[in-house]
């Protein structure tokens, strides 16, 4: 799974109409989601996605991508906010560190942090 950041103002986006303002706009890509209709070409990345329950398909041009993060990973690229050439330009890898094992100091405090993130369910 990759987390895509576009611009959804950017023309040829298609998304639905109350994201369409979002310049910061967040989407989670995977060829496992359930329509698998994920399609990823040279200027348009097209796939049925699920907003409040409901499929849209949306179409998402490769300029309008400014970021993507892998879940699986952690790799972070962002992109320049103007392509040279009109084609994007290398990207700048950045990763997510955690301590190795047990736990860490968090930057400029006492306290102590997981080494693994995760997730609970709070009811």
């Amino acid at each position: 799974m990759v987390m895509v950041h576009l611009d959804a103002r950017w023309p040829g986006v298609r998304v639905p109409p109350a994201l369409r303002g979002d310049a910061q706009l967040r989407l989670n890509l995977s060829y496992r989601f359930p329509n698998h209709d994920l399609s990823v070409g040279d200027e348009i990345i097209g796939c049925t996605l699920s907003f409040i329950g409901q499929p849209y398909y949306c179409e998402l041009p490769v300029d309008a991508i400014f970021a993507a993060a892998s879940h699986v990973t952690g790799e972070f690229q962002v992109w320049p906010a103007e392509p040279l050439e009109g084609q994007r330009a290398h990207a700048i890898s950045l990763a997510v560190v955690a301590p190795a094992e047990g736990k860490g100091r968090a930057k400029g405090t006492d306290s102590e942090v997981p080494a693994r993130r995760h997730l609970r369910l709070v009811k």
